[in-house]
Formats: C-alpha cells, sequence, structure tokens
C-alpha cells in the first residue's frame, strides 16, 4: 500500500514542473499553495492554485485506492 504522503508526491508529477518536495506536509495551506503557484506546469496555469490542489488529491486518492487491490 502507498502511503498518502508518497501518493502526493507522485501525483504532483502530473500538475506540476517540480514534484512536491518529500516535507510537503509540513507547509501549511498557505505553504503548499504558494509552492504550486511557483512550480505549475505549463499545461495546467488555466486552473487556479485551489483547483490543481483538488486535482491533486483526487488523483493522489486514486493513487491510494489503486494501490489497495
Amino acid at each position: 500500500m502507498i502511503s498518502k504522503k508518497e501518493a502526493y508526491i507522485k501525483a504532483s508529477s502530473h500538475f506540476l514542473n517540480k514534484p512536491l518536495p518529500g516535507n510537503w506536509q509540513d507547509y501549511g495551506m498557505e505553504g503548499l499553495l504558494d509552492y504550486i503557484d511557483r512550480h505549475t506546469s505549463e499545461t495546467c496555469t488555466v486552473l487556479s492554485n485551489k483547483q490543481l490542489l483538488t486535482a491533486l488529491e483526487l488523483v493522489a486518492d486514486e493513487y491510494i485506492e489503486m494501490s489497495e487491490k
């Protein structure tokens, strides 16, 4: 089974040009949104930071669910 932390890092590669760092959970919401703002992939610039965060959460949840099967 994949951890939530690993799932988010893996999912971030779909949306960011630099994956989330290993300590992303220490960032807090504002820090995480700032990191997303600074490292958003050019293909995702049409989404707001909060939309990207929601997409990131959905993909991470999917990775977790797939790892449990």
